[in-house]
């Protein structure tokens, strides 16, 4: 699992959940995408890309989904 499973873990402790807890995650994820791309401005030789945005959100969103995949196969299991 990726650091936005840290990041839901994190919400959840919050009392932050559902769909509202997974937008907020989600957001979170794009804004670090959103900045690791600055940073590359900074960084000689690096590139800098909005595709690296997409790449690294639709990786959040994967699993984000996986999450509430397991979530569901563990209340169906109770």
């Amino acid at each position: 699992m990726g650091w936005y499973s840290v990041l839901i873990n994190a919400l959840r402790r919050s009392r932050v959940y559902g769909k509202h807890g997974m937008g907020t995650a989600f957001f979170i994820c794009v804004l670090y995408a959103i900045s690791a791309e600055v940073h590359h401005l900074f960084i000689p030789g690096r590139s800098k890309e909005v595709r690296d945005v997409l790449i690294d959100s639709s990786g959040a969103l994967v699993g984000l989904g996986f999450i509430c995949l397991l979530v569901g196969l563990v209340r169906r299991k109770r």
